[in-house]
């Protein structure tokens, strides 16, 4: 058994061509996925779990994180179906019934989770929570407590429904995820932890592949002044332990692990619902995995064209 710690890139190749699987590893290292929080910019990191999974990488991991769209981006690829998932950003978040900000003048929210998670993760484009249910490997996504403390919800071993409701937790954003503060507890993870880097340490990592949508550590609480300002108010008011959070979080801790990072090629914003914008982040997404993966670019999925 190898002593000398591999770094990450190193341990996927080997893990590949060795066919280790989970539970079965010839090594003593645990490599752990983590997925950012982004919205519709989640796409970037869909495009680089294709082409994990299009390699034959998928595998090779021994935990994933995400938080908020990491997660749900997470929980296709662990299922096997990340190329199918990735379509959602371009093909069922940009027609109004996903993102629609004229919402907010009849006191509704921006996001409608129920509509993404219920009918598109549930209907259209169905998620295999078979799948995750059966999984030995574990798949966690990141969500704030109603006092700013964080928590992990289990997105494998769990029933469909518990899958479902994790990632809405995890997506939920006050305000602009959801109007009902009274009825709900749990938030959207980005607002303790947006890099869930922290919580794959926590879980025993040795090895951690970070995939981000920037090409520079995300900076806390840096949106534009007046969104910042309405969030402000509304957190202190209602639930300031949240607010609290979103003034001070987490920030990724890396010391002791090898640690690697693969950052997006082509921006996006986190509310983009250009399709064309969106796939062309995808395929640029996707092509910059493969290469960085060191492996002859792979055709693109027969189900994604713009």
């Amino acid at each position: 058994m190898a002593t000398d710690r591999p770094d990450v890139l190193t341990l996927l190749r080997q893990r590949r061509e060795g066919g280790s699987r989970f539970g079965q590893r010839g090594d003593p290292w645990k490599l752990w996925l983590v997925l950012e929080s982004g919205g519709q910019a989640g796409a970037i990191l869909g495009g680089f779990v294709s082409a994990l999974e299009a390699l034959g990488y998928r595998d090779c991991f021994d935990g994933v994180v995400g938080s908020s769209s990491g997660a749900m981006t997470g929980a296709y690829f662990a299922a096997g179906q990340a190329r199918m998932g990735t379509t959602i950003y371009a093909e069922d978040n940009c027609d109004g019934r996903f993102i629609n900000p004229w919402r907010l003048l009849i006191r509704r929210p921006v996001m409608d989770l129920d509509y993404l998670v219920d009918e598109v993760m549930g209907r259209v484009k169905p998620l295999d929570c078979g799948v995750l249910q059966k999984l030995d490997m574990p798949v966690f996504a990141v969500v704030t407590r109603r006092d700013g403390k964080k928590r992990l919800l289990p997105l494998h071993g769990v029933s469909a429904a518990h899958v479902r409701a994790n990632m809405k937790a995890s997506a939920r954003v006050p305000l602009w995820g959801s109007r009902n503060l009274r009825g709900h507890h749990l938030w959207d993870g980005c607002l303790c932890e947006p890099v869930p880097v922290g919580s794959a340490v926590e879980q025993g990592a040795t090895h951690v592949l970070h995939l981000s949508r920037h090409d520079c550590p995300l900076r806390p609480y840096s949106r534009m002044r007046w969104v910042r300002h309405v969030e402000d108010m509304f957190y202190r008011w209602h639930i300031p332990g949240v607010y609290q959070a979103l003034r001070a979080r987490q920030q990724a801790d890396v010391k002791g692990v090898a640690y690697m990072r693969l950052f997006g090629p082509q921006k996006i914003g986190v509310g983009c619902v250009d399709k064309e914008a969106l796939w062309r982040a995808i395929f640029a997404a996707y092509r910059h995995g493969c290469v960085w993966l060191g492996e002859k670019e792979a055709p693109l999925p027969p189900m994604w064209r713009l």
